[in-house]
């Protein structure tokens, strides 16, 4: 105001006196302004420059009609979009943007960065509407797309930082979207409340960038407390788009006089402040300089909207459609914490929309690491759970839980095995020692002897840092698949219950075989069909299967990590969307325990059982062997859900322990009475004990794995080729598939019957005729 008064260029012979009123700032009391502004109606003068605050504004504009009071009103830094219409606000213009206006662009800002996917977050008021208008058709024009569900988009008003807890849905669907871009289009204080549920959701500095117009930054610091902390780790770093400020000789003259005068470095408001009074000025002085009569407020409003000229902000225009000014260019900021802990609000960059060189950085933009990499548009891609991974921890409920789970198997399973093996099963086999043919029993016997190699080297410890493609192998044979998929979107639910078809198929095998049903009710085709069926599938159900059925099982029941200190607030480990012990798992949860209930037990007893109705099988397992191989395949599947989850070498060590003690039983207690396939079996043994060896070095050293990898090969060639050797000088073999017929001379001898070039008679009819 002295600039004008005192200087030689605007309204000479005139002063301009300056009234302040203090009826209101931020909060507008309609009886309270009325009672205020009434009181010194004669010092309103010609015109008002309007509070910074939209309710206060509009306020004062109501308050003014109702006193019958009629002069020109500037906007310094409102940005409600209702207050662009002349038709409901005729006397009022403003210098700085509208939040709807402003809103637009930040797509061009978005696109500009090389930007194309963001999350959307509306306020649900008629300034976040009025937002909604202009921003959704510029993102879809800009080519841009919002990435969290349209049912996730709008945040009732009104709320405190209790009822926002409410609407955590909302919250978690921008979560969920893995968007790391948010236009945020939220007033204080609710955009606080949100920054603070998103932090107790899980997310933190450097999870989103949050992009604005409006976003009141100085309520995020508040005073030093949880709430503070919480608001500056997620609202950190922010991008905003404002008005350009502090432009060109006479924005950096106003900045100087300021910071002289108060000793600290003004906002942009006062630049707009200073804008707004040199409007009125322009238009008093365009008036008096025409002998216009600038007492009359509407013509005094009519200069108003007419003048233009180079302010703090840049060039001052006037929409001629709207109350709005034009702006052609934008400050792009960026705030960050400096060394104090402080938010440092920093100009890095200009958006000019209508300029063919639309984006300009003047200071590379620095963000929550500390580098000036631009982060990807998506948040963790490689994180497929709805939270973040910074949540996480290891919940040792859960865990002691899944321990006394475990453990709780293998103790029933030990003590079911012996009372079965005294009660029907403590006897011996005879040794094969004729040749017998091939059957196809035998060769499912044989072929569980290499698949149960893949099987116990997936319970062992890790080797995939040694070779991928055997891992995989073992994987798919021990159905331990998250190794090898992933178990995501429900996947893991499907193996379950396909695990538990399985094992409702066996029990009704081992019914029907235990009760003889093709037997008493022959005439029923459906049990001979299963008693059929029951010749081929028991081998595979109840011993290749065994590992795979009761690993899966005990897999429902991985709920050893956490994002809370409740039991449902653990996850599961193989499909991170569903938490444990309420809804879906609960259910699952109890069907895994009645079908190991089902499933152990019958297994026992019946293993032994399928060889012994087998008439075309000649090889048969030990019936000790069998209950022993039981009960160290529990104690693998146990060590490997347990041990193996926390303590890696400790694992490795205690798997080598026990598998040598098991290998040592194979080679005293023959587990077949066919010798061969015993020295199969012991091999086996000696292979994965070589290969948990050699990758428990592996872990604990962690460097020259194809030295390693080298010699695990190495020593599996040693271990086969003497293993041939010794097979041949001491295990002959007594298994043989009978040859099949000659085709090409029975194709002779169907085509040429009546020769006897192949033939001779006497073989043909032995009794001469």
């Amino acid at each position: 105001m002295d600039e004008i008064n005192e200087g030689n260029t605007l309204l000479k012979n005139f002063q301009i006196t300056f009234f302040t009123f203090d009826c209101g700032v931020t909060v507008y009391d309609a009886k309270f302004a009325y009672n205020c502004f009434n009181n010194d109606i004669d010092k309103l003068g010609l015109g008002h420059i309007s509070s910074f605050s939209s309710s206060m504004t509009i306020g004062a504009l109501q308050t003014f009609k109702k006193l019958n009071v009629t002069f020109p009103v500037v906007g310094c830094s409102t940005t409600e979009p209702s207050l662009n219409l002349t038709s409901v606000y005729p006397m009022f213009t403003r210098v700085w943007f509208t939040a709807s206006y402003g809103t637009s662009y930040l797509s061009v800002l978005i696109k500009a960065m090389g930007w194309k996917k963001v999350a959307i977050l509306y306020q649900n008021n008629s300034w976040a509407i009025a937002k909604s208008w202009h921003l959704n058709p510029a993102i879809e024009k800009q080519g841009l797309e919002v990435v969290n569900p349209e049912n996730t988009r709008w945040m009732p008003t009104g709320l405190d930082r209790e009822s926002i807890r409410n609407y955590t849905d909302l919250a978690q669907g921008i979560i969920d979207s893995q968007a790391r871009l948010l236009i945020l289009n939220m007033e204080s204080p609710m955009c606080n409340y949100f920054l603070e549920m998103l932090y107790d959701l899980g997310i933190r500095r450097g999870d989103l960038v949050i992009i604005a117009t409006y976003l009141d930054m100085l309520t995020i610091i508040g005073n030093t407390d949880d709430y503070t902390y919480k608001r500056l780790e997620v609202g950190i770093p922010t991008i905003r788009l404002t008005l350009q400020t502090w432009v060109g000789k006479i924005g950096q003259k106003v900045k100087e006089n300021v910071i002289a005068i108060h000793k600290q470095t003004p906002t942009g408001y006062v630049c707009s402040y200073y804008d707004g009074t040199y409007q009125i000025a322009y238009a008093l002085d365009y008036m008096i300089n025409r002998g216009q009569d600038f007492t009359d407020p509407y013509k005094l409003e009519s200069s108003i909207r007419i003048q233009k000229f180079q302010g703090c902000t840049g060039s001052i225009t006037t929409d001629a459609d709207s109350n709005d000014r034009i702006a052609d260019a934008w400050s792009i900021e960026s705030n960050l914490l400096d060394s104090t802990g402080n938010i440092d609000t920093k100009v890095v960059g200009l958006l000019k929309p209508f300029s063919s060189n639309i984006l300009t950085i003047s200071d590379p933009i620095v963000y929550s690491d500390g580098t000036t990499t631009k982060p990807s548009d998506l948040r963790n891609q490689n994180n497929k759970c709805p939270f973040s991974s910074k949540l996480v921890k290891t919940f040792d409920k859960g865990r002691g839980l899944l321990f006394g789970i475990c453990f709780f198997v293998a103790l029933v399973t030990f003590v079911i095995t012996i009372f079965i093996w005294k009660k029907w099963w403590n006897m011996s086999l005879d040794e094969l020692k004729q040749k017998e043919e091939l059957s196809i029993q035998d060769a499912i016997v044989g072929t569980s002897i290499v698949v149960e190699f893949f099987q116990y080297a997936a319970m062992g410890p890790n080797f995939s840092i040694l070779s991928s493609i055997i891992a995989k192998f073992s994987y798919i044979f021990s159905l331990d698949l998250g190794d090898f998929i992933k178990l995501e979107n429900g996947i893991f639910w499907i193996i379950v219950e396909m695990v538990f078809g399985g094992i409702l198929l066996w029990t009704i095998l081992c019914g029907v075989v235990l009760f003889r049903l093709d037997e008493k009710w022959k005439y029923i085709t459906i049990f001979k069909f299963l008693s059929w069926l029951a010749d081929y599938l028991m081998p595979i159900l109840g011993n290749l299967c065994f590992i795979p059925f009761i690993s899966i099982c005990l897999d429902v029941f991985l709920c050893d990590q956490s994002i809370g200190d409740k039991f449902t607030d653990s996850f599961l480990a193989r499909d991170c969307y569903y938490f444990c012990w309420k809804g879906e798992h609960l259910v699952h949860a109890v069907f895994s325990f009645l079908a190991l209930f089902l499933y152990v037990p019958s297994a026992i007893f019946c293993r032994p059982l399928w060889q012994e109705l087998q008439s075309m099988l000649h090889v048969k397992s030990s019936p000790v062997y069998l209950m022993v191989k039981t009960i160290f395949q529990i104690a693998m599947i146990v060590m490997n859900k347990t041990i193996k989850r926390s303590q890696d070498i400790a694992h490795g060590c205690l798997f080598i322990a026990v598998l040598a003690i098991y290998t040592i039983f194979t080679f005293k207690f023959k587990p077949y009475n066919y010798a061969r396939f015993s020295w199969w079996q012991g091999l086996i043994l000696i292979g994965v004990t070589w290969l948990a060896f050699i990758s428990t070095i592996a872990i604990v050293i962690n460097r020259d794995l194809s030295v390693l990898l080298a010699i695990l090969i190495f020593g599996w060639c040693i271990i086969g080729i003497s293993g041939l050797y010794i097979q041949k000088k001491k295990y002959p073999s007594l298994l043989f598939r009978k040859s099949a017929k000659d085709t090409s001379t029975l194709f002779k001898f169907a085509f040429n019957f009546r020769k006897t070039s192949t033939f001779s008679k006497g073989k043909i009819a032995p009794d001469g005729h």
